[in-house]
């Protein structure tokens, strides 16, 4: 015997769906901590974009010092990126009035979804893009 659902369950059960995972978004963007006091770092903005043979992982840092650029590889599901800035910048040079404090370095630790073979990245960066191109394991 075959039991058909009804259409207002499917949507029901669809928009359940659909609020679990904008809640996990809202948690991203509201709840994430992206400035840390402490260490004076902020977190850049960062995308990952996983391809058939290889991970694509792409890093604003503007006003980045290149020079002082660290990738890191934790393990084969994890690079953490850290790069001083040229010179220390605070809330109030960004327009960003309700908020104070300065920050003289950026540093993002990323989970990858696969895992990938550190010892052949390769690191680009061109015009405060840093682009890391990983060969998936």
């Amino acid at each position: 015997m075959i039991r058909r659902r009804r259409l207002s369950d499917i949507l029901e059960e669809y928009i359940d769906r659909l609020e679990e995972i904008l809640e996990g978004y809202v948690y991203d963007v509201e709840e994430r901590n992206l400035w840390h006091p402490s260490s004076e770092a902020i977190e850049p903005l960062a995308n990952v974009h996983v391809e058939p043979r290889e991970v694509v992982i792409t890093v604003d840092i503007p006003c980045a010092d290149s020079e002082s650029t660290h990738v890191r590889f934790i393990d084969e599901n994890t690079v953490e990126i850290e790069a001083n800035l040229q010179h220390t910048l605070d809330f109030s040079y960004l327009r960003v009035m309700h908020r104070s404090g300065r920050f003289k370095k950026y540093h993002i630790r990323i989970d990858l979804p696969v895992s990938v073979d550190p010892s052949r990245a390769t690191i680009t960066c061109y015009r405060n893009i840093l682009e890391l191109r990983v060969p998936r394991k």
